[in-house]
């Protein structure tokens, strides 16, 4: 369009939808052409919508109407909750059952069948040791020594032509069409970059070795140089006696308590307990057993 009264009319703004009879009126009216009646601020506007290249522009795109004095017009314009959305909401709730089916439990009768315990003790030897390293640590007894690769430099090679598309400015293009709301259309317009190509020199790098002297030494260090253990069956669990030789301690030590429990059907479970709470279980006495839907046993109360 050239004609200045008709660009300025498709330019005044979308088209206002009048609340009573849905007429669409001109964003400058001030009374409805279809009714009379007064056109005020907050009057629903039709949609101003972009379209991509693609895409067919369409007019006309509806809109419910509004009574400022009706509370159900209000909540008609508000999205639906998601469970009047069957495809969603059938979703949602067959995910929720199959959360409650996995994560379902129930409790059965289980029987203390037996027990289980290991304790260990870590034993280390102060020995000596063959080391090498960049450095001789103090106490260390030198060798022998010889020259290795301590790290590696990049440095430069060679350099090579490399192609690449420069931008050096752009230009305005129509990337799609604007409905403006009130029967017309525009074009919409956008910035698409301008490159050039050049060639640009880009440094190729190797790995160069950079060599230093590295040192053989004997040293004495603590080493592990074994580990004593004492398991059983029943409730009196007792540290290994550990005979020591004079270069030789005590690293650390470990345990663990298990209780076998057997459910009705006869399937036998092994549960790991701290030592106090392991005690308070009592051979061939009944305690209550969660189970999952699958059967396994997750959990046993005292």
């Amino acid at each position: 369009m050239t004609d200045p009264e008709a660009l300025r009319k498709a330019k005044a703004g979308a088209d206002r939808t009048c609340e009573h009879c849905q007429s669409d009126n001109p964003a400058d009216a001030q009374n409805c052409i279809g009714c009379g009646a007064s056109l005020v601020d907050g009057d629903p506007e039709r949609e101003v919508i972009d379209y991509g290249l693609g895409d067919t522009p369409r007019s006309g795109t509806p809109i419910l109407p509004l009574r400022r004095d009706s509370a159900a017009r209000r909540e008609s314009l508000q999205r639906a909750p998601w469970w009047q959305y069957p495809l969603i909401g059938g979703g949602i709730i067959f995910f929720v059952l199959i959360a409650i089916f996995v994560f379902k439990t129930h409790e059965e009768p289980v029987t203390a069948v037996g027990f289980l315990w290991e304790r260990s003790v870590a034993i280390e030897a102060y020995r000596t040791v063959h080391e090498e390293d960049w450095d001789v640590p103090t106490g260390g007894r030198l060798t022998g020594e010889h020259r290795a690769i301590h790290h590696y430099d990049k440095v430069i090679d060679h350099y090579r032509d490399v192609p690449k598309q420069v931008q050096t400015g752009t230009k305005r293009v129509k990337c799609g069409t604007r409905d403006l709301g009130n029967g017309h259309f525009e074009d919409k317009m956008c910035d698409e970059p301008v490159y050039t190509k050049v060639t640009e020199k880009e440094a190729v790098y190797r790995d160069e070795p950079v060599h230093r002297t590295k040192y053989e030494y004997d040293i004495e260090r603590w080493v592990a140089a074994r580990t004593d253990r004492s398991r059983g069956s029943d409730q009196k669990p007792y540290w290994p006696e550990s005979d020591l030789a004079s270069n030789e301690r005590q690293a650390g030590r470990g345990e663990k308590y298990s209780v076998l429990f057997q459910d009705q059907k006869g399937q036998t479970y092994n549960f790991d307990y701290p030592e106090p709470q392991w005690k308070n279980f009592g051979r061939g006495k009944q305690y209550a057993g969660t189970f999952s839907v699958f059967g396994s046993l997750r959990d046993v109360k005292m």
